[in-house]
This record gives structure tokens, sequence and C-alpha cells, in this order.
């Protein structure tokens, strides 16, 4: 029992998703649930990667666009669009994907550091390598860099203007 103890302590849990056709994740720990598109409400003079807020559960939350965030080419939302709605930083956001794909356990000696060759390699924590698959493991607090400007709740009336 202790092997499977050490084993689990070695292992990583991860939320899969994915932006076009590269996979990306997220700790599934700081994951609270994965929705579809819902009503955007957009901010005026918003920095470009929050696409506005909207009511979840009765409470009112910042949508981030990890596209633009990432500096991804942008992709209409439709309905088959998904919102991972996550903690970060102590604050709930919902964060725009593509598709949402699995959840699974990767051990951390399949982690390797990202390579410091891009500007937007610092929204990332770590490269997963499972078989040929390789997931791009975001740093989830490096998703507000820029949170002075996203409201962290709105009275709903507001939002209603």
């Amino acid at each position: 029992m202790s092997t499977q103890t050490s084993q689990a302590q070695k292992d990583i849990q991860l939320l899969v998703f994915k932006l076009d056709e590269q996979e990306y994740a997220l700790e599934i720990a700081n994951v609270v649930q994965t929705v579809r598109m819902a009503a955007i409400q957009p901010i005026p003079a918003a920095p470009p990667h929050v696409a506005g807020v909207l009511n979840w559960r009765g409470q009112v939350i910042p949508v981030l666009n990890l596209r633009q965030r990432l500096g991804l080419a942008p992709r209409p939302v439709d309905l088959d669009t998904q919102l991972l709605i996550a903690r970060v930083k102590d604050r709930t956001v919902a964060l725009i994907v593509d598709a949402v794909s699995e959840v699974l356990s990767l051990p951390t000696t399949c982690l390797a550091p990202p390579e410091k060759i891009g500007a937007r390699l610092d929204a990332l924590t770590a490269v997963g390598k499972l078989g040929e698959r390789l997931l791009l493991i975001l740093d989830q607090n490096i998703l507000l860099v820029d949170d002075r400007k996203i409201p962290s709740s709105l009275p709903t009336a507001e939002i209603l203007r």
C-alpha cells in the first residue's frame, strides 16, 4: 500500500482541453466545473483577453479568452465552445476553450520544463509527455497577470445596464 501512496504523490491530476488541435492542461484541483458556452456580457475597456463576465450560480465572474491570452488565432465562439470554471489566484473565473478532452493522472517523471523560446511560454509550467502526446500545462496564476482591470465581481444591476 505504501507503494501506491508513493506513486500517487508522484502523479499530477490534470484536466486536458484543446485550443485548435493542441492539447493543454490545468491541474484538476483548481478546476471547479466544465460547462457549455453561456451568455457573456462584454465589459467596456477591458483587457483584450477578457471576453466579459457571466452569471455562474448567482455569482458574476470574469470570462477569459485563452486564445487571446496565449496569442493564438481567434475563433468564433459557438454552442460547442466550452467554459472551464476555475479557481485562479483565489478568484473564480471562466476560461473559454474549444473542447474538454479528459481527466488524467500523469506521473511527474513525464514532465519537462518548457523551453524559453517564445513570448507566451511564461504561461506554461511544464510540458507533459504521454506516449506521443505533448500536453502544455498552463500556469493558472499567469492567466491573471493583468488582473488589476478584471472585476472580481459586479452587482447584477451593473451588468444589465
